[in-house]
């Protein structure tokens, strides 16, 4: 008996884009499965979360299933999986208090240096 010969890959296949967005982020690195959790975080720290895309991407780069990928994913708790059609987290903006009651964004902490009396009181 013949079997037959499939017009399309079987399963999800990765986006273009995030394909090429996954390469650049892993650059020369090893594609390695024991190196996934470090893929993972190149990828979470660089956009804030993981999206079905740039999981796919990886998949495919890596040469594993999209399962396997998916599940060491989801079973850490500090990266934020993004499922396809869900909205993105939004960018985490964390304000303090300076002397003079003004609130400034995270980004500014860097820009203005506080005394260290002031930074831990």
């Amino acid at each position: 008996m013949k079997r037959k010969v499939r017009s399309s890959p079987k399963g999800r296949t990765a986006d273009p884009q995030a394909l090429e967005d996954v390469r650049g982020l892993l650059g020369d690195a090893p594609r390695r499965r024991d190196l996934l959790i470090e893929h993972l975080h190149r990828i979470n720290d660089r956009y804030g979360y993981l999206s079905a895309a740039h999981l796919a991407a990886l998949a495919e780069e890596m040469r594993l299933a999209l399962a396997e990928v998916y599940e060491v994913a989801t079973f850490y708790h500090h990266f934020e999986v993004v499922k396809e059609g869900e909205a993105p987290p939004p960018p985490l903006t964390v304000r303090f208090a300076t002397p003079s009651r003004a609130i400034w964004p995270v980004r500014n902490l860097f820009s203005r240096t506080l005394p260290l009396e002031k930074r831990c009181a």
